[in-house]
């Protein structure tokens, strides 16, 4: 027999494939994987609350021109508010992935936040015309009814858990007030 002379590649011994690892997962690990879910959740919630909350901050205590370009663009706010969303958004894929429906329906709520805040102005398209601005306002507080909409649907009925359903039940009431007072008015 002749063996391929040493340091040769055919002498070199080609590896199986990595067998892919059993999917079956024990209801401990099972468990464990759910709460950790849970606190990345979590984490990503409070994430975006400190961008949120930051962003309230800028706006009430900053005049229009330091926070815009002058042309109404925003400079900071525009990626806190991003920020914010992008986190509460991965919060909510976190929470639905374990299945916690509370934190599902508050997230949606905190998204339902984002999405009043970007119905003001200084977030609106570069149309400053009046009629650019209350399309824009209409749309994103139609998004935030749709995520109060979506936090009501994920409870399922109010004695699931009837302080959350009562707070997502106000808050839609009050946006949906708003929208249509803006509807309203633009008629006028």
């Amino acid at each position: 027999e002749i063996l391929p002379p040493k340091g040769s590649c055919s002498s070199t011994r080609i590896p199986e494939p990595l067998q892919e690892p059993s999917m079956v997962v024990s209801p401990a690990d099972s468990a464990m994987l759910a709460l950790l879910q849970q606190r990345l959740g979590d984490a990503c919630n409070e994430i975006g609350k400190i961008f949120l909350n930051e962003l309230r901050t800028l706006l009430a205590d900053s005049p229009v021109d330091d926070i815009t370009n002058g042309d109404n663009s925003p400079l900071a706010a525009g990626p806190l508010l991003s920020s914010a969303q992008f986190w509460f958004s991965e919060g909510l894929r976190n929470f639905e992935e374990c299945k916690d429906l509370r934190n599902v329906a508050l997230i949606q709520c905190n998204l339902c936040q984002c999405c009043k805040l970007q119905a003001n102005n200084m977030f609106g398209p570069g149309d400053t015309s009046q009629e650019s601005t209350n399309i824009h306002a209409e749309h994103c507080l139609q998004d935030a009814a749709n995520h109060l909409q979506m936090a009501h649907a994920t409870l399922g009925e109010r004695d699931v858990d009837t302080v959350t359903w009562d707070m997502v039940s106000e808050e839609l009431a009050a946006t949906y007030l708003v929208l249509g007072v803006r509807r309203r008015q633009s008629l006028l």
